[in-house]
């Protein structure tokens, strides 16, 4: 959750009833999309996403976004 919060992703999403509401809400995000989803997402080019404004993490390693994946995918 560290970097979750270092990265600001409340700021625009929810997690367990807290942060943002201009963006989905985290909280049972591990019920929808697998981890690897997850971490594809994050590491998705901003240009080819056409329904939201969430910014690329691929400047992150890929163990950071893989944690960040992990972490969010045990939110259910």
């Amino acid at each position: 959750m560290k970097l979750i919060r270092e990265l600001g992703c409340k700021g625009c999403h929810m997690i367990y009833g807290k942060g943002g509401s201009s963006a989905t809400d985290l909280t049972e995000v591990g019920s929808r999309l697998t981890a690897a989803q997850i971490e594809e997402f994050l590491s998705a080019d901003p240009a080819t996403r056409t329904k939201d404004f969430m910014p690329s993490y691929s400047s992150l390693t890929k163990a950071e976004r893989q944690l960040i994946s992990e972490c969010l995918y045990n939110l259910h």
